[in-house]
């Protein structure tokens, strides 16, 4: 009975250790299982953050691309700019040859005026340039003193018509004075585009460099500029001329210094509307201007090369919005687009105005 009774107490024994040593198992099971995820997180992890170093290698492979191309273009576009800085260098150079050549007497002893302008004949019809190049006419040595003098100040004073006729300075539109709803693109920044928005209403945009109404020999002359329409919508509509610095860049119509002529055919001068006129209307092709002669305050448009009349369109003495105007245009109707073109070679002659 003892005997027995040491065997049961020795088998209850042995049932726990079988229990507790079952529990560790699993509890060790248990954290097997959770290192095994915790394992598998961090690998998902790790492919994550391969794939997204990888994704950011290749975007900085193909920034890195795009900055080579940016740059390749940019040195053709240098190499372009200094061919045609060169170029322009060489023709002043050739220019200024040519009208010291001017200044000097030709082989026949005779002074030589260069003739640039076709207003020449126009302005000084008494010279005769003609007769002074003729050595077989005897005349002119018993008065080549005289007819030098006048040869010599009726250059100076064509010289001075050139300065006045050719007073242009390389412009573009404005990014900073531009409204959000216009986008200027192109070469040299001379085209507007009206984007896609609900709201029809005018949006403008400046030029970068202003004129002066301060008439003086060297920073005066005939101001001119000139638009072409690329697309004008059913409802579109084209609005360009000259305005105050302070000038709105939404509506200018009735803003006081504006001088403009819109697509539909009014003119504006400083507030005031005249029209509408069929002959100043506008639309998709065509190519009209703005031009003010900085001397007489006389105001011009053109279209398609042609003059309009305007005899009576002058900007007062007593002007009170100052002496500086800026160029701008103003575009109605999303998908409006319009191309400037600031000089010198227009479709109107200016050797005309």
């Amino acid at each position: 009975m003892f005997f027995y009774k040491k065997k049961t107490t020795q088998s209850k024994t042995n049932s726990n250790q079988q229990k507790m040593w079952e529990q560790k198992f699993k509890e060790g099971q248990a954290k097997l299982t959770e290192a095994e995820a915790q394992n598998q997180k961090l690998k998902n992890d790790i492919e994550k953050m391969e794939a997204k170093f990888d994704g950011k290698v290749e975007q900085l492979e193909k920034n890195l691309e795009e900055l080579q191309k940016n740059q390749k273009e940019l040195m053709t576009e240098h190499n372009e700019l200094k061919a045609k800085v060169d170029k322009i260098e060489q023709q002043e150079q050739q220019k200024q040859q040519q009208e010291d050549s001017s200044k000097t007497q030709t082989n026949d002893g005779l002074p030589s005026a260069k003739l640039g302008f076709n207003v020449w004949a126009s302005r000084f019809p008494s010279t005769q340039y003609g007769k002074y190049r003729n050595p077989n006419n005897a005349s002119h040595f018993s008065k080549s003193q005289n007819d030098q003098k006048e040869i010599l100040e009726n250059s100076s004073e064509l010289e001075k018509q050139k300065k006045v006729l050719l007073n242009f300075r390389q412009n573009s539109w404005d990014d900073k004075a531009c409204h959000e709803d216009l986008e200027i693109s192109g070469d040299n920044s001379l085209t507007v585009y009206r984007k896609r928005t609900n709201l029809d209403s005018f949006r403008s945009v400046l030029a970068k460099h202003p004129f002066s109404l301060d008439y003086d020999e060297d920073s005066s002359g005939i101001f001119y500029f000139e638009i072409t329409v690329l697309n004008r919508g059913l409802y579109g509509s084209a609005f360009f001329g000259f305005a105050k610095p302070s000038a709105s860049l939404k509506e200018l119509h009735n803003y006081s210094g504006t001088y403009g002529f819109e697509s539909d055919g009014w003119v504006w001068i400083n507030k005031s509307a005249k029209g509408p006129n069929a002959e100043c209307s506008y639309g998709n092709g065509d190519t009209v201007g703005i031009g003010l002669n900085s001397a007489t305050r006389q105001i011009i448009f053109t279209k398609n090369g042609l003059r309009l009349d305007s005899s009576d369109l002058f900007i007062p003495q007593s002007f009170a919005g100052g002496p500086v105007f800026f160029p701008f245009v103003s575009l109605w109707e999303s998908g409006d687009k319009i191309e400037a073109n600031f000089g010198p070679n227009f479709k109107f002659d200016l050797t005309t105005f």
